[in-house]
């Protein structure tokens, strides 16, 4: 009940803004808006899709550029701003002296906005660096950053938090979910009607991550997930997250090691992916204890020491699309501890 009544509370005091207005509020000549919100709420869709809009001339035209950078792909402790763009965009090419000289133009002159997203899973090395490119935007440039609440140190005077969706919302998004021609047209409206009987799953429903996870776990398991629901009376999001654990390692069963998953029980798909969850759950531990959203090389050598055997020897853990390294490429066949890696969502 209290998830329901939280999201109650946060609707009924707040107010919507339209994305095109979101600098109405900023009164410095510098346009600077913190955006906040919880894990899977939208802070980096808002992102790109902030990006494509501007991209297709339907916002914010009076800027030349608008760039896009995900902080927890900076791993140098200095930057200057033509670097971080010619990193983000331009990785296997080297710009011109003539483009270079434009872009810092442009930045001087205040037409490019900086879509800065994730400041809480910048690395700390960075994050406590007084001289940082982070401040140099901060304190010279348009900027747009995201944040989850209370993980941010610096001042802005523009805030907007990204809440979830609405009532409305949820019902909207499983309609478009299940218009599939070879999908029922009841089953939105039987999902809808599943999750406002079920208070505390209605509650997290409003997370968009969760949403979409609730929809896959639906169309996959939902027998299941009815009988579980009967059970405990209600669906905890611990529940969710362990459904989705084991759809994730029906699907690397079937992909990538050709099983037959038929008959497994939750017991049996654990038992066949042993390794692969220990691996995952040990490097998950490393990264909480050492508050870093980036996976330190050395953290894979910490996690040999704990589980007893080589990483090396499982290729296709970097494969299952948990982990990626930074240069976002399949390893393949090969593991190449010795680069950063991240896990494709915090949650």
């Amino acid at each position: 009940m209290m998830s329901s009544y939280i999201y109650e509370e946060i609707y009924r005091n707040s107010t919507a803004i339209d994305i095109k207005d979101i600098f109405d509020k900023c009164k410095d000549q510098r346009k600077q808006v913190l955006i906040t919100g919880r894990a899977g709420i939208g802070k980096s869709i808002f992102c790109r899709y902030a990006a494509y809009q501007w991209a297709e001339g339907q916002l914010w035209p009076h800027y030349e550029l608008v760039v896009l950078i995900t902080l927890n792909s900076l791993t140098h402790l200095k930057y200057s701003l033509v670097d971080l763009m010619e990193k983000q965009y331009f990785p296997c090419e080297n710009l011109s002296d003539s483009y270079k000289q434009y872009f810092k133009s442009l930045c001087d002159e205040g037409k490019v906005l900086w879509l800065l997203d994730g400041y809480d899973e910048l690395p700390l090395n960075i994050l406590h660096q007084p001289d940082s490119l982070l401040n140099t935007i901060y304190q010279t440039q348009h900027h747009i950053l995201t944040s989850r609440p209370y993980a941010i140190s610096l001042s802005y005077k523009t805030q907007v938090e990204i809440i979830g969706f609405t009532d409305a919302n949820i019902a909207m998004y499983l309609n478009q979910s299940f218009e599939q021609p070879n999908e029922n047209e009841s089953e939105s409206q039987n999902l809808l009607t599943y999750l406002k009987l079920n208070t505390k799953i209605w509650g997290i429903a409003h997370i968009p991550l969760h949403l979409e996870l609730i929809c896959c776990l639906w169309r996959d398991n939902k027998i299941s997930m009815v009988e579980d629901a009967l059970e405990t009376q209600s669906l905890e999001v611990t529940m969710l997250y362990d459904k989705m654990v084991q759809s994730l390692c029906q699907q690397y069963l079937t992909e990538q090691k050709h099983t037959t998953i038929c008959n497994l029980t939750r017991t049996s798909f654990r038992e066949k992916c042993k390794k692969e969850l220990e691996f995952f759950e040990n490097v998950a531990f490393h990264a909480m204890k050492d508050f870093s959203a980036i996976i330190d090389p050395k953290v894979f050598d910490e996690v040999e020491k704990t589980i007893g055997w080589f990483i090396s020897d499982y290729p296709q853990l970097f494969n299952i699309g948990i982990l990626k390294s930074f240069n976002d490429q399949r390893i393949g066949s090969h593991v190449d501890v010795k680069k950063p890696h991240y896990f494709v969502h915090l949650s």
